[in-house]
């Protein structure tokens, strides 16, 4: 192979890997339930427009992030939370040999929201539930 055809090949090969951008984008934000960070939870995207697989995050101390390898498409998505609160209770767990801190289910008026997801708003998105009281 000759000296001057290294720089070809360089270029092909990075216009190659380039081409397997998906177009997908992280995302994170922070989820409330009246105005407080939801302790523990899921959080879940559904595309509205069509039947692409939702995908979804875990939620600790009201804050999510989905890496861009599981990331979302610019587009409306449904919003779906399951969130727990913790009760400030130490019980017994069969499963752990100390003590754990109680966590409880919270019931929500709603657990779905309808939201835009865009590149300026993917990684500032914030999300406030309200719980049935």
């Amino acid at each position: 192979m000759k000296r001057d055809q290294l720089p070809i090949i360089a270029i092909l090969g990075f216009a190659i890997a380039g081409c397997g951008e998906t177009g997908l984008m992280m995302v994170a934000g922070k989820v409330t339930i009246d105005e407080t960070p939801v302790d523990r939870g899921l959080i879940t995207f559904q595309p509205v427009s069509d039947s692409g697989k939702p995908t979804g995050a875990s939620i600790k101390d009201g804050k999510f992030t989905i890496d861009k390898s599981h990331g979302l498409l610019p587009g409306e998505y449904q919003v779906v939370l399951q969130a727990q609160r913790r009760t400030g209770k130490k019980i017994r767990d069969r499963l752990v040999p100390t003590e754990v801190e109680e966590m409880v289910i919270v019931n929500l008026k709603t657990d779905t929201l309808t939201a835009p997801v865009s590149v300026e708003n993917a990684q500032q998105l914030e999300f406030n539930f309200s719980e049935v009281r």
